[in-house]
Protein backbone atom coordinates (compact mmCIF):
# COMPACT_ATOMS: atom_id res chain seq x y z
CA UNK A 1 0.00 0.00 0.00
CA UNK A 2 2.80 2.41 0.62
CA UNK A 3 4.48 1.98 -2.60
CA UNK A 4 1.23 2.47 -4.15
CA UNK A 5 0.86 5.13 -2.36
CA UNK A 6 4.37 6.75 -3.15
CA UNK A 7 3.47 5.67 -7.10
CA UNK A 8 1.31 8.54 -7.76
CA UNK A 9 2.57 10.94 -10.37
CA UNK A 10 5.72 9.64 -9.94
CA UNK A 11 8.37 7.79 -12.15
CA UNK A 12 8.82 4.00 -10.97
CA UNK A 13 12.40 4.01 -11.00
CA UNK A 14 11.84 7.24 -8.57
CA UNK A 15 9.52 4.69 -6.63
CA UNK A 16 11.26 2.43 -5.70
CA UNK A 17 14.01 4.56 -4.48
CA UNK A 18 11.77 5.85 -2.33
CA UNK A 19 10.38 2.70 -1.25
CA UNK A 20 13.50 1.64 -0.55
CA UNK A 21 14.77 4.41 1.82
CA UNK A 22 11.26 4.49 3.59
CA UNK A 23 12.00 0.97 4.32
CA UNK A 24 15.72 1.18 5.11
CA UNK A 25 14.39 4.15 7.75
CA UNK A 26 11.89 1.94 9.24
CA UNK A 27 14.20 -1.32 10.01
CA UNK A 28 16.83 1.35 11.40
CA UNK A 29 14.72 3.52 13.74
CA UNK A 30 11.59 0.94 14.43
CA UNK A 31 9.25 4.10 13.03
CA UNK A 32 8.75 6.30 9.69
CA UNK A 33 10.46 9.80 10.54
CA UNK A 34 8.27 12.87 11.35
CA UNK A 35 6.19 14.21 8.29
CA UNK A 36 8.86 16.97 7.45
CA UNK A 37 11.79 14.56 7.61
CA UNK A 38 9.78 11.73 5.03
CA UNK A 39 9.22 14.77 2.79
CA UNK A 40 12.85 15.13 2.39
CA UNK A 41 13.69 11.37 3.07
CA UNK A 42 11.66 10.79 -0.48
CA UNK A 43 12.62 13.61 -2.28
CA UNK A 44 16.55 12.32 -1.68
CA UNK A 45 15.28 8.95 -3.29
CA UNK A 46 16.29 9.62 -7.02
CA UNK A 47 15.93 7.10 -9.47
CA UNK A 48 17.40 7.20 -12.87
CA UNK A 49 13.83 8.73 -14.30
CA UNK A 50 13.84 11.78 -11.78
CA UNK A 51 12.19 11.75 -8.16
CA UNK A 52 8.91 11.14 -6.25
CA UNK A 53 6.48 14.04 -6.63
CA UNK A 54 4.18 15.64 -4.49
CA UNK A 55 6.68 14.69 -1.49
CA UNK A 56 5.21 16.79 1.49
CA UNK A 57 1.63 15.30 0.39
CA UNK A 58 2.61 11.62 0.49
CA UNK A 59 4.73 12.38 3.98
CA UNK A 60 1.34 13.13 5.37
CA UNK A 61 -0.71 9.77 3.32
CA UNK A 62 2.02 7.56 4.44
CA UNK A 63 2.05 8.86 8.09
CA UNK A 64 -1.32 8.55 7.87
CA UNK A 65 -1.33 5.24 7.07
CA UNK A 66 1.26 3.99 8.91
CA UNK A 67 -0.53 5.49 12.10
CA UNK A 68 -3.55 3.48 10.85
CA UNK A 69 -2.07 0.48 9.97
CA UNK A 70 -0.24 0.35 14.01
CA UNK A 71 -3.97 0.64 15.27
CA UNK A 72 -6.09 -2.00 12.79
CA UNK A 73 -4.25 -3.64 9.92
CA UNK A 74 -7.80 -5.62 8.86
CA UNK A 75 -8.45 -1.87 7.83
CA UNK A 76 -6.05 -2.33 5.22
CA UNK A 77 -5.59 -6.02 4.14
CA UNK A 78 -7.54 -8.33 2.53
CA UNK A 79 -10.10 -9.86 4.52
CA UNK A 80 -11.54 -12.89 2.03
CA UNK A 81 -13.74 -10.03 0.23
CA UNK A 82 -12.31 -10.24 -4.09
CA UNK A 83 -10.32 -8.22 -5.42
CA UNK A 84 -13.42 -5.51 -6.25
CA UNK A 85 -14.51 -5.39 -2.97
CA UNK A 86 -11.34 -5.23 -1.24
CA UNK A 87 -10.07 -2.66 -4.10
CA UNK A 88 -13.31 -0.47 -3.08
CA UNK A 89 -12.26 -0.29 0.73
CA UNK A 90 -8.76 1.07 -0.03
CA UNK A 91 -9.75 3.62 -2.17
CA UNK A 92 -12.01 4.37 0.54
CA UNK A 93 -9.97 3.91 3.83
CA UNK A 94 -6.42 5.29 2.51
CA UNK A 95 -5.58 8.79 1.79
CA UNK A 96 -3.81 9.21 -2.00
CA UNK A 97 -5.32 6.37 -3.67
CA UNK A 98 -7.66 6.65 -6.03
CA UNK A 99 -8.73 3.87 -8.40
CA UNK A 100 -5.51 3.22 -10.29
CA UNK A 101 -3.37 3.39 -7.36
CA UNK A 102 -6.17 1.23 -5.36
CA UNK A 103 -6.05 -1.28 -7.56
CA UNK A 104 -2.39 -0.76 -7.69
CA UNK A 105 -1.90 -1.81 -4.50
CA UNK A 106 -4.35 -5.10 -4.61
CA UNK A 107 -2.43 -6.56 -7.77
CA UNK A 108 0.90 -6.26 -5.83
CA UNK A 109 -0.60 -8.30 -3.59
CA UNK A 110 -1.07 -10.98 -5.85
CA UNK A 111 0.06 -10.04 -9.58
CA UNK A 112 -0.58 -13.55 -11.35
CA UNK A 113 -3.95 -14.21 -10.51
CA UNK A 114 -5.35 -10.52 -9.52
CA UNK A 115 -8.44 -9.81 -11.44
CA UNK A 116 -7.97 -6.03 -11.42
CA UNK A 117 -6.25 -3.53 -13.63
CA UNK A 118 -4.43 -0.28 -13.49
CA UNK A 119 -6.53 2.38 -15.89
CA UNK A 120 -3.30 4.93 -16.19
CA UNK A 121 -3.47 7.32 -18.96
CA UNK A 122 -1.73 4.86 -21.01
CA UNK A 123 -3.96 2.09 -20.00
CA UNK A 124 -6.61 4.28 -21.15
CA UNK A 125 -5.08 6.08 -24.19
CA UNK A 126 -4.51 2.63 -25.60
CA UNK A 127 -8.17 1.61 -25.66
CA UNK A 128 -9.50 5.25 -26.22
CA UNK A 129 -6.83 6.91 -28.50
CA UNK A 130 -6.51 9.90 -26.77
CA UNK A 131 -5.16 11.22 -23.22
CA UNK A 132 -8.30 11.29 -20.37
CA UNK A 133 -9.04 14.96 -18.47
CA UNK A 134 -8.27 15.09 -15.06
CA UNK A 135 -9.34 11.85 -13.74
CA UNK A 136 -11.13 8.75 -15.17
CA UNK A 137 -14.79 8.21 -14.04
CA UNK A 138 -15.56 4.77 -12.22
CA UNK A 139 -18.39 4.06 -15.15
CA UNK A 140 -15.48 4.23 -18.14
CA UNK A 141 -12.77 3.09 -15.42
CA UNK A 142 -14.90 -0.21 -14.73
CA UNK A 143 -15.61 -0.48 -18.28
CA UNK A 144 -12.35 -0.64 -19.50
CA UNK A 145 -11.49 -2.96 -16.92
CA UNK A 146 -13.96 -5.57 -17.71
CA UNK A 147 -12.78 -5.16 -21.27
CA UNK A 148 -8.84 -5.96 -20.36
CA UNK A 149 -10.73 -8.60 -18.23
CA UNK A 150 -12.47 -9.94 -21.14
CA UNK A 151 -9.25 -10.41 -23.36
CA UNK A 152 -7.00 -11.65 -20.18
CA UNK A 153 -9.57 -14.83 -20.25
CA UNK A 154 -9.06 -15.30 -24.04
CA UNK A 155 -5.06 -15.60 -23.57
CA UNK A 156 -5.75 -17.49 -19.86
CA UNK A 157 -4.08 -14.64 -17.85
CA UNK A 158 -4.78 -12.82 -14.77
CA UNK A 159 -6.53 -9.52 -15.66
CA UNK A 160 -3.46 -7.63 -14.27
CA UNK A 161 -1.11 -9.74 -15.80
CA UNK A 162 -3.00 -8.93 -18.97
CA UNK A 163 -2.87 -5.12 -18.48
CA UNK A 164 0.78 -5.52 -17.83
CA UNK A 165 1.06 -7.20 -21.37
CA UNK A 166 -0.83 -4.03 -22.67
CA UNK A 167 1.53 -1.81 -20.85
CA UNK A 168 4.93 -3.32 -22.46
CA UNK A 169 3.25 -3.22 -25.89
CA UNK A 170 2.44 0.09 -25.68
CA UNK A 171 5.82 0.97 -24.63
CA UNK A 172 7.29 -1.19 -27.25
CA UNK A 173 10.06 -3.28 -24.62
CA UNK A 174 8.65 -6.41 -22.82
CA UNK A 175 9.96 -6.60 -19.08
CA UNK A 176 10.35 -9.95 -17.33
CA UNK A 177 7.41 -9.12 -14.71
CA UNK A 178 9.10 -12.28 -12.73
CA UNK A 179 6.63 -11.11 -9.81
CA UNK A 180 4.04 -13.22 -12.29
CA UNK A 181 5.76 -16.41 -12.10
CA UNK A 182 5.87 -16.47 -7.58
CA UNK A 183 3.31 -18.75 -6.58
Amino acid sequence: IAFAILSVHSPIDATFEAYRALRLWRARFGRIPSQRKLASLLLGARGTDGVVQYTYQKAEYLRQFDEGWAEDKARYTRNGETDLAWRERLKRNVRGLGWAKATFAVALANPATADVACIDTHIFATFTGRVPGKSIGKRVYLALEERIRTLAREFGLSTFACQWALWDSKRGTIEAHSILAAP
